[in-house]
């Protein structure tokens, strides 16, 4: 690609991207008072509109949430397989199993625990990613 098709795909993909977020933040806003019965405030939003689109939208959030189970799976397997000897398919299946009972929790539940537990851990990851420099030049003297 070149430089000038770069900058104006992506200063499209902006527009188009604050626009959606424009357009759901303004839904969300007109039904605020209905937002706290849904786990998904999307299905707030969805309830006025014809169900095909309500069916629509289900399928590929539930897409979406496979593809990112999927490629979370394979990255732990990626990453576990070089400490263990077991084949790939039965790691997968094991971590599967381990996840399993996260189901019984809600969306909403584990959003509320995991994310800010999830924000801990990547500020542990970037301090020690900030003190390696330091410690490294500790072991050279």
């Amino acid at each position: 690609m070149k430089p000038n098709e770069i900058k104006l795909a992506s200063v499209f993909s902006a527009i188009g991207l604050c626009s959606i977020a424009f357009l759901y933040n303004q839904s969300l806003l007109l039904i605020t008072h209905e937002i706290a019965l849904f786990e998904v405030p999307l299905f707030a939003i969805l309830r006025y509109l014809p169900e095909g689109l309500l069916l629509g939208v289900t399928f590929v959030l539930w897409l979406a949430i496979y593809t990112t189970a999927v490629s979370g799976i394979f990255g732990l397997v990626s990453r576990f397989k070089e400490n263990s000897n077991l084949p790939q398919w039965l790691l997968a299946g094991l971590i599967i199993l381990l996840i399993i009972p996260l189901t019984k929790f809600g969306f909403s539940n584990l959003v509320r625990v995991l994310y800010p537990l999830y924000g801990v851990l990547n500020l542990f990851i970037l301090a020690m990613i900030l003190l390696y420099p330091m410690a490294k030049m500790k072991k050279i003297r």
